[in-house]
């Protein structure tokens, strides 16, 4: 669904999208990056500090 959106949105005008299905795909993008962090910080000793992640 998020890479539909991504592409639907760049290059479909009409693309809509809802609020709920907005909400959903936010929830799930939270979730991804504290899990690409997890598994990051697992794989590596490096202290990690979460300003430089952004």
């Amino acid at each position: 669904m998020l890479r539909k959106g991504y592409v639907d949105a760049r290059y479909k005008p009409s693309y809509v999208i809802t609020l709920e299905e907005l909400e959903w795909l936010g929830e799930r993008v939270e979730y991804l990056q504290a899990l690409t962090e997890r598994l990051c910080k697992a794989r590596s000793p490096v202290t990690w500090n979460n300003s430089s992640l952004r």
